[in-house]
């Protein structure tokens, strides 16, 4: 059937469960005429409450039917202060007129605060409006001041931020008193000393969501049945989990907008549609409000410590002008599925994340959406993250472009991407290091690159990366020893106040090549970690590293990574130590994982230059087999690699890619040979073989003790020999010539053999 309230109000519906399903409605105002009075929808219970299958008690459950909740708003929802506000202050000017209503919750939230404080809150009542002049019915209980600066000549101010609570429809769950003597309890654990034991639901309920948590509102449909949920201007109060996709997979047309919500966890689970029918699927989540989410005992151990605001299984929907402050992750995309990992983004764009106990976007485990042929890659714009632990952390992505995002002062990062496979770009962005008043924390790091394959950042500016503990562009995010060596590009780079402009966690770590010059100042140079090995023309720069030196390297120079991987791992791990050929040296760490062999080693090396690879193992050279890859070849590009100290008589098997290699007379030429050519100094017991070859070369190396080669000694002359001591032998010999006349050669005589 059909609930359907109309204006004025007030409305209070009291139930224990609601629940619309079979094509039902439960419908109060509508899109062209918005609810304007007040409406409450209060699910209680108990613990002695009778639990209705399988969705538990105190829910508001959509099973293929209509939740549609209009609920009038004002014109402005979010605001900022124009002005500072003092403790015991009984007013509030405001940026914005607004047309609020006496008795209206308001929260104000303050802006950037002292390293390590919590940022402060209250909640207050409006007693009346004056156009931008807010008047409360009891006084500040903290001062809100605002921070700004100038940066490349633009001014960037971090305000207050004060958001209305109150709206027309409200759904509220009820709070146990025994739940709220656990959540007190609960408050004071700490989670890093392991107090949370007796805070897991598993100790007191069985079911998620049931009996002493708040309420919650679920929704089920089916392929064919889909459910149609539209939410405006509602708050949420005192719910354990306020969206919860149960049992099928969801086929759900929603929108909500304008909503508050203040509650214990939430989740906004979307799940798309039909396969490959993704606009007609996607949901709207569009200018929503959300503070102060913390973890419910009765979630999984990551949704407890780190509560999400905004929660997302599928891309496949338009995420707009949303606000989380307070939360554990502000956006969370989790993609678990091959399906929603590579399905497309309808819309990310301007979204803010306060305060957030990790970060305030956060893509996992990969977010890989097809590529655009009109369009090119997915768009994730317009992003505003300050004040949290980090900004965005994406754990592996292609045809990504992060454009406009703005991140000031967090704590551990700005942008952390782990690894990209293709296209991936940062562009039109803003990363802040620090503001200038006292206390201020430093962003220990603006932009980290990723571990494995490609980044391009563009047009992006850095600030105020000037402490010893903050530093623009961090390489190879996530990397252990032995790791990386994969390129990054930048161009149209700018620096305010940033001496610390990149960091390498050790040698091989990444290559930065600088498109335009504007990161180190030469046009298409190289920036990376020194090494004995650079090229003379490499320079050290102290703004590319302090504890691990950076070199700045000119356009000219060419570098390729090589990974080698052997096919078992070695009972112990040994080093690989590399020498060029003005006989300098450097020495590589084995690791389990070089990010393209396993058991390997990983290095970067100088074009056109020949390397003397040797294992510091005594027994591989013995029996020697290896895999190896190396980037960045192109016609004109070769290296030459050369192994000693193999066995007298070796069998050499080389292959790149599907060529084999041949034995060659000499060392191998780069004009006249192919790639894994090779020659073997059997007097030095040296292999040299030429990798050269397009894009990444592919290596098999082989090479076992072979047998040497015998020699039989002959015990009888054949028939046709000729013997010295007869005459015949020596017949038309001429005069002059020993055996000339019928004789045999004497002592002293010249002698002449006929053929």
């Amino acid at each position: 059937g059909k609930l359907i309230f109309m204006a004025p109000g007030p409305i209070e519906l009291r139930a224990h469960a609601i629940l619309v399903s079979d094509g039902g409605e439960l419908r109060i105002g509508s899109e062209d005429k918005p609810f304007q009075g007040k409406a409450q929808i209060k699910l209680f219970g108990s613990s002695h409450s009778a639990p209705f299958f399988p969705y538990g008690v105190k829910f508001l459950a959509v099973r293929n039917g209509t939740l549609s909740l209009h609920g009038s708003l004002p014109e402005v929802i979010v605001t900022h202060l124009r002005a500072a506000a003092h403790a015991g202050d009984t007013m509030l000017a405001l940026e914005d007129s607004v047309d609020w209503h006496p008795g209206d919750e308001v929260v104000i939230i303050s802006g950037i605060g002292v390293e390590g404080a919590k940022p402060k809150e209250e909640i207050i009542i409006v007693e009346t409006v004056h156009n931008a002049d807010l008047y409360l019915r009891s006084p500040l209980r903290y001062s809100y001041n605002f921070t700004e600066t100038w940066v490349t000549d633009e001014h960037h101010i971090l305000k207050s931020t004060v958001v209305l609570l109150s709206r027309s429809i409200t759904i509220q769950g009820n709070l146990t008193n025994e739940r709220m003597r656990l959540l007190a309890l609960c408050q004071g654990a700490n989670a890093s000393e392991g107090n949370l034991q007796h805070c897991l639901y598993s100790m007191s309920e069985e079911i998620l969501g049931s009996r002493d948590l708040g309420a919650r509102v679920i929704v089920q449909s089916f392929p064919k049945e889909p459910s149609l949920v539209q939410l405006k201007g509602v708050q949420f109060q005192d719910l354990g989990q306020a969206f919860h996709k149960h049992l099928s997979s969801l086929t759900l047309v929603g929108v909500m907008k304008g909503t508050y919500m203040e509650i214990g966890y939430i989740s906004w689970e979307a799940i798309s549609g039909r396969k490959n029918d993704w606009s007609e699927q996607g949901n709207i989540i569009r200018n929503n409000v959300i503070i102060s989410v913390s973890g419910a005992e009765g979630l999984s151990n990551p949704e407890m410590l780190s509560p999400s605001g905004i929660y997302i299984r599928s891309p496949t929907n338009v995420i707009e002008g949303n606000r989380v402050y307070t939360a554990g992750y502000g956006y969370f995309f989790h993609l678990v599925t091959r399906k929603t990992s590579q399905a497309p983004l309808l819309a990310f764009s301007q979204n803010t994340a306060h305060s957030c106990t990790r970060c305030g976007l956060f893509v996992y485990p990969k977010f890989q959406p097809p590529w655009n042929n009109g369009t090119g890659p997915t768009l994730l714009q317009n992003f505003t993250v300050w004040g949290s632990a980090g900004g965005i952390q994406i754990f592996r992505s292609s045809n990504l472009r992060l454009k406009n995002f703005q991140v000031y002062s967090c704590r551990d990062f700005g942008i952390d991407i782990l690894e990209s496979d293709a296209n991936t770009s940062v562009t039109d962005s803003l990363l802040f290091g620090h503001f200038a008043h006292e206390g201020s924390q430093c962003m220990s790091t603006g932009i980290k690159t990723p571990k494995r394959w490609e980044l391009m950042v563009s047009n992006t500016t850095f600030a105020n990366f000037d402490l010893i503990n903050c530093v623009a562009i961090r390489t190879c995010s996530g990397c252990s020893r032995g790791q990386g060596g994969f390129t990054v590009k930048t161009n149209q780079l700018k620096f305010a106040n940033s001496s610390n402009l990149v960091a390498f966690p050790f040698p091989h770590a990444a290559i930065l090549e600088d498109l335009d010059g504007t990161l180190s100042g030469k046009n298409g140079s190289h920036i990376l970690a020194f090494m004995e090995t650079l090229s003379a023309s490499c320079s050290v720069n102290a703004s590319f590293g302090r504890i691990v030196r950076g070199s700045v390297c000119g356009g000219g120079v060419v570098f390729h990574r090589m990974s080698i991987g052997l096919a078992n791992a070695p009972d112990v791990s040994y080093d690989l130590t590399i020498t060029d050929s003005r006989n300098k040296t450097i020495t590589v760490n084995y690791v389990r994982d070089t990010l393209s062999n396993p058991h390997g080693w990983m290095a970067v090396l100088l074009d056109q230059e020949t390397y003397s690879l040797r294992f510091e193992n005594p027994g591989i050279n013995r029996s020697m087999q290896y895999s190896a890859t190396l980037d960045n070849f192109t016609p004109e590009n070769f290296l030459l690699l050369v192994h000693t100290d193999l066995p007298s008589y070796p069998d050499i098997l080389l292959q790149c890619g599907s060529r084999m290699g041949l034995s060659l007379p000499s060392l191998p030429s780069p004009s006249q040979n192919q790639g894994c050519d090779w020659f073997f100094n059997s007097q030095l017991r040296q292999l040299t073989y030429l990798v050269s070859g397009e894009g990444q070369v592919q290596v098999i190396l082989q090479v076992k003790a072979g047998v040497p080669p015998t020699i039989t000694a002959s015990t009888s002359a054949p028939e046709s020999a000729l013997k010295w001591s007869l005459p015949e032998t020596w017949q038309g010999v001429e005069e002059g010539w020993g055996g000339h006349n019928h004789t045999i050669p004497g002592p002293g005589d010249d002698v002449l053999i006929l053929p």
